[in-house]
């Protein structure tokens, strides 16, 4: 009974750092920066002439400088498969451990 104790601790602990790494990878990382317009391409500074990838003349209605959010998604994937790796190895857990898996509730017969 004790192992099964831990093992539920852990499998608890693994399930709760997947989902911290799928919610911290939801916060978007603040970059500030140039980029072009039309093409989102992030310019090497504010004083480029011409951007790298579209090959535009840029004049100052098709450069913005300002911030600009981006999700993780590594970090989204990874937590994410850590989720899915505890709650599919769950069941054969509480097997090995002798603990009794029952996807429906015991019924009450009178």
């Amino acid at each position: 009974m004790i192992g099964l104790g831990i093992a539920l601790c852990l499998l608890v602990s693994v399930f709760i750092y997947g989902a911290s790494l799928m919610l911290t990878s939801l916060r978007p990382r603040v970059r500030v920066g140039t980029w072009c317009v039309r093409c989102g391409t992030e310019l090497g500074g504010p004083h480029a002439e011409v951007c790298p990838k579209c090959r535009r003349l840029l004049t100052d209605e098709l450069r913005v400088t300002c911030s600009q959010g981006e999700i993780d998604r590594r970090r989204l994937l990874r937590g994410g498969a850590i989720v899915a790796i505890v709650l599919a190895t769950t069941p054969f857990v509480l097997r090995y451990f002798g603990a009794e898996v029952d996807a429906a509730p015991p019924s009450s017969a009178p």
